[in-house]
Parts: structure tokens; C-alpha cells; sequence
């Protein structure tokens, strides 16, 4: 009996500290992916459905010389964080049309909608993307002839590929621009992406540490 007591308690310890091991093990794995950090900037121009107050929707995107797509903006500690080993003036494939005031209706009706690929490149082995969650703010004006017009929301940033792992990370975006001619469709545009790493994501990475913790004060 005593014996069969001994021998219970023994695999009872044991399934404990293959379990603990297990989950440790896991999350050490996790670490591996890190949240995508830092800013990037594009810039190029753009063109809109209708002149500006009244633009619902971007219509083509286009690099800084009017043609291939906006580029990466360096400079000033520019692109930083994740983002740092992108060579100024790469250029990005922007998706078109975007339509933006869809996105507004459906964030002031408190309404989910598919996320839009807004952009994607390759640099240095890796691919890099973002996809438009919300449209936030929907800002557009007409001062002394100048249009203005400044589109912000929240996203997903994604980076593939390389020697590097990272988790989907949430970005707060905006893109902004103007022109001096207030009824015309082509504009400047200056647009920024900031990561936004979600606290989760920093004590899901810290839970195997505290796990293993626990583990050896148990064994004790």
C-alpha cells in the first residue's frame, strides 16, 4: 500500500514537471516572433474621386515623379525600429482604389469590414505589408485656395521572410497631403505608419520566464 502511495506521488510529480517543461518550452518558441516596432513613411501623390472637401476615395498612387509608386521616405531617423533596414526611396505597391469613406461609415456605426492590403515590398530578403482595419478620422478642408486633406485609422503591419519572425502587429496609419490647386483630383501625399505593439504580445513573451520560475520554486 505504501508502496502504490510512493509510486502515485511520484507520477503525479513527474506528469507536473513534464507539463511545466511542455508549456516553457512553448513559450520559448514564441519568443522567438517579436512585435513589429517603429515608423515608416511613404511619400509620392495620390489622386481622389472628387476635389477636395468632398473626396471619398483614393484613386491611383504614384512615386514622388509621377510614376511607379511612392516611395520610402529616409532621413531624420527615418525608417526606424523593425522597419530601420529599408532603403530610402524603395518603392511600394499601394493597392488602388482605396476607398476611405466606407472605412469612416463604418467605424462611426461601430461596424467591422474586411481589412483592405493597402501596401506591400521586399527589401533585404523580407516582404513587408499592411492592411487598413479602421478609418478614424476623415479630415479634409479648403483654406485661402489650399486643399488639405489628413485620413487616419488603425491597421495591421506585417514582415515575412528573413532571419527574422514577427508577430502581426497593430499601426496607427495616416495619410495626409495637400495641393494648391483646391479642385484638383492629384495631390501630395505624405503618409506614416507607426507600430503599436499590443501589451499582450510583451507578457505572452515573458511568460516563459515566469513559468520556469515557478518550476524551480516547486521543485525545491
Amino acid at each position: 500500500m505504501l508502496e502504490e502511495k510512493n509510486s502515485t506521488k511520484m507520477k503525479a510529480k513527474t506528469s507536473f514537471i513534464v507539463g511545466a517543461v511542455s508549456l516553457t518550452v512553448a513559450c520559448i518558441s514564441a519568443q522567438a516572433q517579436a512585435p513589429i516596432t517603429g515608423t515608416i513613411d511613404f511619400t509620392g501623390g495620390l489622386t481622389v474621386d472628387s476635389a477636395i472637401p468632398n473626396a471619398t476615395t483614393f484613386e491611383t498612387f504614384y512615386g514622388p515623379s509621377g510614376t511607379g509608386g511612392p516611395v520610402v521616405q529616409a532621413g531624420g531617423g527615418l525608417p526606424s525600429g523593425s522597419y530601420a533596414g529599408v532603403a530610402g526611396n524603395t518603392v511600394a505597391n499601394f493597392s488602388e482604389p482605396f476607398d476611405f469613406a466606407i472605412y469612416y461609415a463604418a467605424f462611426q456605426s461601430s461596424t467591422t469590414l474586411t481589412s483592405f492590403g493597402l501596401w506591400s515590398f521586399s527589401s533585404g530578403g523580407q516582404t513587408y505589408s499592411f492592411q487598413v482595419n479602421t478609418v478614424t478620422t476623415d479630415s479634409q478642408l479648403v483654406l485661402a485656395g489650399t486643399a488639405f486633406f489628413d485620413i487616419v485609422g488603425t491597421g495591421t503591419a506585417n514582415i515575412t521572410g528573413g532571419s527574422s519572425s514577427y508577430l502581426p502587429t497593430t499601426v496607427d496609419w495616416s495619410i495626409s497631403g495637400t495641393t494648391a490647386n483646391a479642385s484638383g483630383l492629384a495631390l501630395t501625399l505624405q503618409s506614416s505608419f507607426a507600430a503599436v505593439p499590443e501589451p499582450s504580445a510583451f507578457a505572452f513573451a515573458g511568460l516563459g520566464s515566469l513559468l520556469s520560475i515557478a518550476t524551480l520554486r516547486r521543485r525545491k
